[in-house]
């Protein structure tokens, strides 16, 4: 079975941090084949909704208005996706390498369920169970495998998955990384879902170029409570302001408690003290488990490592159908 072919510079696979003084980035896309520009290439900001195409000399620029902290990704069809996390903010030529597929080193066992089953699941685990009527555009990319032995779902694509969310005016193209669902037993009902991950980028552009007050007060709603606002929250130091309560073992603690925290160029260093938190927002509870310390948050909620941390509860259940662009402003459109 093949798997996406990714690039990575300085071995970069989601966003990290880099400060600098300008936001404007540019700089020209070629072939690795024949150095010939590239044209239509896709590039973007991770996990954003800042992005652009290359033009017909296979020139690019973008102009971020604010400082942005995520990889920029150059994607083309039929090329190997590269990501770059630099603070240069020129990049005389970027050279794409011709994607070739790649067999995996392994036996494959017999896959027992139908594909009707597998994309019932994924489509749950992947797009969330929330009632934001997103759907999945492009399914037949998606190849799907069951492996009995360690009862694990896996998903791969080699084109990006292409999903609409109508309700909060979006499109997003998710380039998959990595997909797991773990299951407690064999009958893969969804209650049985043991432990779910996936990985990859994400661009975001708007189904309406002038989403309207009904729509932006949708993702206003979407956004209050969510993974995004209360890391943004975390960063400004106005975890209680914003009203979340956090709790140890059914007991209310104070953020000083729960979290240490240290101020390092820009970007929250912060020491989660309790492995399994407990957060309350207007009535609803997630829990935060730690996995590794410290955790990096910067000013747009952007954290690091991704797997830091587990996530349960109602802040669990919203995936890529129900996410909103790091450069979501609450309030606006966006902060461009």
């Amino acid at each position: 079975m093949s798997r996406p072919c990714y690039s990575f510079l300085f071995l970069v696979f989601f966003p990290l941090f880099c400060f600098s003084q300008s936001y404007v980035v540019q700089g020209k896309v070629v072939s690795k084949i024949n150095d010939e520009p590239i044209v239509g290439a896709d590039v973007f900001y991770d996990g954003t909704s800042i992005g652009t195409l290359t033009d017909t000399n296979g020139f690019f620029e973008l102009d971020s208005k604010t400082p942005i902290n995520s990889p920029l990704v150059i994607q083309y069809m039929g090329y190997k996706t590269v990501l770059i996390q630099s603070t240069e903010t020129s990049f005389n030529q970027v050279y794409l390498e011709e994607a070739v597929t790649q067999l995996e080193g392994v036996v494959l066992e017999p896959d027992t369920w139908s594909r009707a089953k597998k994309m019932r699941i994924f489509k749950k685990e992947f797009l969330g169970r929330t009632n934001h009527r997103s759907s999945i555009l492009n399914p037949e990319v998606i190849r799907l495998y069951y492996k009995a032995s360690n009862k694990t779902l896996y998903a791969y694509a080699d084109v990006p998955i292409e999903i609409t969310n109508k309700k909060l005016g979006y499109k997003i193209k998710f380039h998959l990384i990595d997909f797991e669902v773990t299951f407690h037993n064999s009958e893969g009902a969804l209650d049985a879902v043991h432990k779910s991950y996936y990985a990859g980028t994400s661009q975001f552009t708007d189904l309406e170029k002038d989403p309207d007050k009904r729509m932006i007060k949708l993702r206003n709603e979407t956004y209050l409570g969510s993974l995004l606002h209360f890391f943004r929250s975390m960063y400004e130091s106005r975890l209680t302001e914003e009203g979340y309560q956090l709790f140890q073992r059914g007991s209310i603690i104070s953020e000083n408690v729960a979290y240490s925290y240290q101020l390092e160029e820009g970007m929250l260093v912060a020491e989660q003290k309790i492995e399994n938190l407990g957060v309350l927002y207007e009535g609803k509870s997630s829990l935060i488990k730690v996995i590794t310390n410290p955790i990096f948050v910067d000013s747009y909620g952007i954290f690091l490592p991704p797997d830091s941390i587990e996530i349960g509860g109602v802040m669990g259940v919203h995936r890529v159908g129900s996410m909103l662009p790091s450069d979501y402003a609450y309030g606006n459109n966006n902060m461009d």
